[in-house]
């Protein structure tokens, strides 16, 4: 999968032209430090990093996002034996009728949605969205702190090359 995504991400920079349904096309990405994960424990992610790409099929382009989550050792995901971990998912992105953006999980794995965009940021809220290999509609880890319940994180607008790196890791 990272050697599709790592295509699709070169074609990207040759050509960001075309306008699609979803989150603006950038790569975003955010490390919570450990004072801030010790001052909300229930918080899983120590770190996400999001690239928001086209990918042309045919005479469609469609637009995905590809999400790496290194996960804090606390939460549910310590509970479960999972902290710890560094989990990838693939995200076909969307537009509802209302304007509300978002991505989901193929199979009912989850989504998310956009609450905030700025030039500099985009906040994502989710109730459900597992991470992890999906097969048989599965997942290993659902990013909610609190698995139904609404959390948001705020990612912040980088240079596309840090997405490169962790496709490349």
């Amino acid at each position: 999968m990272r050697n599709i995504i790592f295509t699709s991400a070169i074609a990207i920079t040759a050509s960001m032209a075309s306008a699609q349904e979803g989150p603006p096309l950038g790569c975003y990405a955010r490390e919570y430090s450990q004072a801030h994960l010790q001052a909300h424990p229930k918080q899983v992610a120590r770190s996400l990093t999001m690239m928001i790409h086209d990918q042309a099929d045919g005479e469609f382009t469609n637009r995905f996002a590809y999400l790496v989550v290194d996960f804090a050792n606390q939460g549910h995901v310590k509970r479960d034996g999972h902290g710890a971990q560094r989990l990838d998912q693939s995200l076909i992105c969307w537009e509802s009728g209302e304007g509300l953006t978002g991505c989901s999980v193929e199979c009912d794995g989850g989504s998310f949605s956009v609450t905030r965009e700025t030039d500099s940021a985009i906040t994502i809220a989710t109730q459900t969205l597992w991470m992890g290999d999906t097969e048989g509609c599965g997942g290993a880890i659902d990013l909610a702190e609190v698995p139904g319940r609404t959390v948001k994180y705020r990612l912040n607008k980088v240079d596309m090359a840090v997405c490169l790196a962790t496709v490349e890791n």
